[in-house]
């Protein structure tokens, strides 16, 4: 399931609010990974880059749930590599 499924928020490409927002910038093909996406919405603010967004995506529940593609924390092994933040907000080292 994309973000705007998820959320129901209507950027998507002929969604309900498209015309009035404009269409996402993580539609189509980084709905499972909006965090990383410069510009997406949360709460009816636009959100910077990935740096300064990802404190408020790590609470979002959408951010939270099965349906959010984390595989970028993890290596191989599955482990989050290095000192790279985990969904929980906690630091993980190997």
């Amino acid at each position: 399931m994309n973000c705007w499924e998820f959320r129901k928020c209507g950027r998507e490409r002929g969604g309900d609010r498209a015309d009035e927002l404009g269409v996402c910038p993580a539609y189509p093909d980084n709905g499972r990974s909006c965090a990383r996406v410069s510009g997406t919405m949360c709460e009816g603010v636009v959100q910077g880059d990935f740096v300064l967004k990802f404190p408020t995506c790590i609470t979002c529940e959408y951010y939270k749930s099965a349906h959010y593609d984390k595989s970028y924390l993890k290596d191989e092994a599955g482990y989050a590599s290095g000192n790279d933040l985990v969904p929980n907000g906690s630091y993980k080292n190997k």
